[in-house]
């Protein structure tokens, strides 16, 4: 499918940094995610990314310009816990941890409203970003956080990056731990889907079990890896374009560049 006259000219005038993705492609790898992971993920979790796929739709039939906030909006995907399989052969030993992920991502639907096909219609992603913690069953609380987001056309730090979540330091006036936040260190990153991150903390918390399922070669785990499969392709070619064309030292060279709005797009 090639861009139409009208969502070509509006892509061309964008920054570099900015993505456009496609309702349709959020939609169907939402929905084959869901098939996998559902042994893994808790029953309103579940309920959660229907509910998600769902206003993709609502989105989609937006108004050309007018930016809406998809994501979570104060729920979280929760995994169910791993007693202990996040280390091999420790099942019921240890830490037991389950993943917390929550995302906000700001999408800005392009072109006219298709009333027929709405999902077929492209969006600017404005922001993502998406919060992953772990919470150990056995201590009652967080005992790691971290964030993976993409940058917009004017971030200063690596577009796609991880950085290093709430941390706690010193005692604060009411003798609670006061919270720090940073806005470094941006550490380079090539996942940042709401599904890149609950594959990736479910292939933490079980070490065995995720990669097993993973090259099973059924058609649920088919018909959903071909969306990270291109994605990650076409990043990390970027990346490594990236590294062999700057004339800065490649870190400085990696760390301003900015995608092509088409990077993860099929359409040209």
């Amino acid at each position: 499918m090639r861009l139409d006259p009208e969502v070509r000219q509006f892509v061309e005038r964008l920054p570099s940094g900015l993505l456009v993705l496609r309702f349709e492609n959020i939609s169907e790898e939402l929905r084959s995610f869901s098939d996998i992971v559902r042994h893994m993920l808790t029953q309103p979790s579940l309920t959660l990314l229907a509910e998600l796929e769902r206003e993709l739709s609502a989105l989609a039939s937006g108004v050309a310009g007018q930016m809406r906030t998809w994501g979570t909006r104060g729920k979280e995907l929760e995994t169910l816990p791993s007693d202990g399989r996040h280390q091999m052969d420790r099942e019921g030993h240890g830490h037991n941890l389950k993943g917390l992920i929550s995302f906000t991502w700001d999408v800005e639907p392009i072109g006219g409203a298709r009333t027929r096909l709405p999902l077929k219609r492209y969006f600017v992603l404005r922001n993502s970003s998406v919060r992953i913690r772990l919470f150990d069953e056995r201590q009652r609380q967080v005992v790691s956080a971290w964030n993976v987001d993409v940058g917009d056309d004017r971030s200063p730090g690596c577009h796609f990056h991880a950085q290093i979540g709430e941390m706690m330091q010193g005692r604060g006036d009411q003798g609670g731990q006061r919270s720090l936040n940073l806005d470094i260190p941006r550490l380079p990153a090539c996942l940042f889907m709401p599904t890149d991150a609950v594959e990736f903390v479910v292939c933490e918390l079980w070490q065995r079990e995720w990669p097993q399922l993973a090259a099973s070669g059924t058609a649920e785990m088919n018909r959903w890896r071909k969306f990270p499969k291109a994605r990650l392709s076409r990043l990390l070619k970027w990346q490594l374009g990236v590294v062999d064309r700057t004339t800065a030292t490649p870190w400085v060279g990696f760390k301003k560049a900015k995608p092509d709005p088409l990077l993860l797009c099929d359409e040209r």
